[in-house]
């Protein structure tokens, strides 16, 4: 066997396991807070710009000012809303991670009583 074809056959090989590598790489779990932030915070975008759609149709004149006015306020609502359920959101993930720290610090305190006590 040539080592041209030595070197064909490792380099086809090499470039194989890249291609096929995304496809049985195995798939990380998501975090459940990360697509909730990532949904209110895209919402709320759309939100903004639907509010500076409204203020440019009035300024066009194609809305008057009071409907301008209460279709603007219902959507800031709506996007205070939002940015509250992600806030507390964002709190219920804090507590769940120190809550499993707490559990951790545990785990720790107890094994490192039990090796105290093995080397006594």
């Amino acid at each position: 066997m040539s080592v041209f074809i030595l070197i064909g056959l490792l380099l086809s090989l090499a470039a194989l396991g890249y291609v096929l590598y995304p496809i049985f790489r195995p798939a990380s779990a998501p975090s459940s807070a990360a697509p909730l932030a990532g949904e209110f915070q895209r919402r709320r975008r759309d939100l903004y710009a639907q509010i500076l759609d409204l203020e440019l149709d009035q300024r066009l004149g194609k809305l008057d000012e009071a409907d301008a006015r209460d279709l603007t306020e219902g959507l800031l609502s709506e996007a205070a809303k939002l940015l509250a359920r992600e806030s507390s959101d964002i709190e219920a993930v804090a507590v769940e991670i120190e809550h499993e720290i707490q559990t951790v610090r545990v785990l720790l305190t107890t094994q490192g009583q039990s090796v105290t006590t093995a080397q006594s």
